[in-house]
């Protein structure tokens, strides 16, 4: 059984933002194994459960009260 790999519409579902933040960070260097695969990202399972269990911050998330408008 292969590892899994989320796309960046994947992983953003997960983190509750965009996907086109979640390519933003990739193309930053962001994103830990993020890689191509053709002409689309793919996301390795182990990067996307780490961010969510590490609590790294992710830039596009709104704390708690906090307002972008």
């Amino acid at each position: 059984m292969g590892a899994k790999f989320y796309s960046p519409r994947q992983a953003a579902e997960r983190w509750g933002c965009s996907h086109e933040a979640v390519r933003q960070w990739i193309l930053e260097g962001h994103i830990e194994g993020a890689r191509r695969v053709g002409s689309r990202w793919k996301i390795p399972e182990s990067t996307v459960l780490r961010v969510e269990q590490s609590g790294l911050h992710l830039p596009w998330r709104k704390t708690e009260g906090e307002n972008h408008e």
